[in-house]
């Protein structure tokens, strides 16, 4: 019975005592008796450990094996239109199955000849991990990609509906207006003004972020002039003061109060070396202008301890200390700045967190309006509320907080322009419905 060979190179090995041609086939499918070979080979190094070394080539053949049934596996078709190397592209997660499917290869023969090692390996066609199993598998993700296509269309026409009509309700307004005032400088360094710097490299984190727009620094004084603020009544506002704006959401200010690397040396002579000890401190004060309460204010720091084997001096530790650079992490001052300004980043956006809202469920999926634009990424966990009411301050009667419940995790797993797609990653403790926020934090 003719057997059907599936194989991507065949090497002919003409033999002196026969007239005939001996195909080695380095990996084919056997369809008739459900199994696919594959050969190896490796060349074992001379050595007096013969034994290990052995063990070394056939580790190496098996590798070897590996490769060649891989390269036969991508060449056979899903469905007529699609082989498993082109379904792979689609869908890379897929390669883990694969992977596992290919090591779980047997060797059902061994030869060796003189330093060359032979290896024969199979993989079965049927059974729990098996080719077909494979091929089931990615039947049954093409066939949903296609439902999900035509799916995504009839949902991508429900939201923008849905869209709209939020817009029509809520208004198209989002995100936050703030100000952010160039820190003063209250440090030992005087050379370049690291406030105004640490401020300036702060504002860029969010120049791309539309839930975040910043005043800026002339209008930003300006409006305080209108309202009768000073810069130096902002620093003297207490706790126990308020200070409620209707135009602004939040007001941020600071001072550097440390900039300084610390220097040792440590050790001596060929074994000596520096201990650079880079330092930051900033104080931070952030109002929410729309309850008036000062949220933060404190000091957040940073430092960044590395050895150097190779500096013999502090002026050779100058050199890559670098205090003048500020937005490089090439360099110990700007490594640390990096990180402490990363700090103060995500201190602005726990404070005034990006805020969406479910827009449609449909099964286990939940639809949300905050896209790319918004920083949205796949892969990334946010978290969805319910929203209840406000919590009162029994003496004075005045709204504290909204009351937020947590309802469940969801992964974000398609991110669209119009919306974000994500899939739930626990069991909720109540139903997802439209209108539930959702949030990173």
């Amino acid at each position: 019975m003719k057997k059907i060979f599936l194989c991507f190179y065949v090497i002919c090995v003409f033999w002196m005592r026969t007239d005939f041609a001996y195909c080695i086939l380095p990996a084919y499918v056997d369809w008739e008796r459900g199994i696919i070979i594959s050969t190896g080979k490796a060349e074992i190094p001379q050595d007096k450990n013969k034994k290990l070394l052995i063990e070394l080539g056939r580790e190496s053949a098996f590798k070897d094996s590996l490769k060649n049934v891989r390269e036969v596996i991508l060449r056979i078709n899903v469905d007529k239109d699609i082989t498993i190397g082109e379904f792979l592209k689609e869908f890379p997660e897929s390669n883990t199955e694969v992977n596992k499917y290919i090591n779980s290869s047997k060797i059902i023969n061994e030869s060796i000849e003189g330093n060359k090692i032979k290896l024969t390996t199979s993989l079965p066609i049927d059974g729990e991990v098996s080719l077909n199993e494979l091929l089931k598998n990615f039947k049954a993700k093409l066939k949903g990609e296609k439902i999900h296509i035509k799916e995504s269309n009839q949902i991508d026409e429900e939201l923008k509906t849905e869209i709209e009509k939020n817009k029509a309700q809520k208004g198209s307004k989002r995100g936050y207006k703030l100000i952010l005032l160039p820190f003063f400088n209250e440090s030992d360094y005087v050379k370049k003004d690291i406030g105004a710097e640490i401020s300036k490299i702060l504002l860029k984190r969010f120049e791309n972020d539309r839930n975040y727009t910043f005043l800026e620094s002339e209008e930003a004084l300006e409006y305080l002039k209108e309202k009768g603020i000073s810069y130096e009544k902002l620093f003297e506002i207490s706790m126990t003061e308020r200070l409620i704006l209707d135009e602004i959401d939040g007001i941020i200010i600071g001072s550097v109060t440390k900039y300084k690397p610390y220097i040792k040396k440590l050790g001596v002579g060929s074994v000596g070396y520096l201990e650079i000890d880079m330092q930051v401190e900033v104080k931070i004060k952030i109002f929410n202008t729309k309850d008036g309460k000062i949220r933060f204010w404190d000091v957040i720091e940073e430092r960044v301890l590395e050895k150097d084997f190779k500096l013999r001096s502090a002026d050779d530790a100058d050199n890559i200390i670098q205090l003048d650079n500020f937005d490089s992490d090439k360099w110990i001052a700007g490594k640390t700045l990096s990180k402490l300004i990363s700090k103060a980043e995500n201190l602005v956006r726990s404070l005034f967190p990006l805020e969406g809202y479910v827009l449609k469920v449909w099964e286990n999926r939940i639809y949300i309006n905050l896209t790319s634009i918004d920083g949205i990424k796949l892969g990334q966990i946010l978290n969805v509320y319910k929203i209840g009411d406000y919590l009162k301050d029994p003496i004075t009667g005045e709204n504290i907080e909204r009351i937020k419940e947590k309802v469940c995790k969801i992964k974000i797993d398609e991110v669209k322009p119009l919306y974000s797609r994500g899939l739930q990653e626990e069991t909720c403790s109540d139903i997802i419905q439209p209108g539930d926020m959702v949030s990173p934090w």
